[in-house]
């Protein structure tokens, strides 16, 4: 089996994955289809330079973590102010955001994917660390500090 169709069979074995994967992110619809896309093609580009260094799972993971991380820049690059009326209303059809969600946003965005990556997604700190290229011991630090600042955030 050559190379190209070694990375087909990734692709294919991890779809629904990454699926599941960018709809935890917000995407939805065609757009969900597009992100998913996206990193398919991430995932068959970049399959030759695979080492094996860490399971498959893992390294598909990571390449749908650069896709979500490229994607939220080229929309933070594209985002323009759009000023509102000042009797405008916020649409709260699906209730307010819960306080530990705003807190979060606000966090910076390496303690943002730590959080959801561990809080979220339940995955072990040795995978975080595979998953963002750290140390375990950095990513142990990160939580230290991510509960720590969640903290200080919720007695302000």
């Amino acid at each position: 089996m050559n190379s190209q169709d070694a990375a087909g069979h990734v692709v294919a074995a991890h779809l629904d994955r990454m699926r599941g994967f960018f709809f935890r992110k917000g995407y939805r619809d065609d757009e969900l289809d597009d992100i998913v896309q996206e990193a398919c093609v991430a995932v068959l580009s970049g399959y030759p330079r695979f080492r094996g260094a860490s399971a498959v799972g893992t390294w598909v993971y990571a390449v749908c973590r650069n896709v979500q991380l490229a994607a939220w820049r080229r929309v933070a690059a594209s985002r323009r102010t759009v000023l509102l009326p000042e009797d405008a209303v916020p649409d709260n059809r699906y209730g307010p955001p819960s306080d530990l969600a705003l807190l979060i946003e606000k966090l910076p965005p390496l303690d943002r994917t730590v959080y959801r990556l561990y809080y979220v997604e339940n995955r072990r700190v040795a995978e975080i660390g595979v998953i963002m290229g750290l140390p375990e011991g950095t990513v142990k630090y990160r939580l230290y500090e991510l509960r720590r600042a969640l903290r200080g955030l919720l007695a302000e």
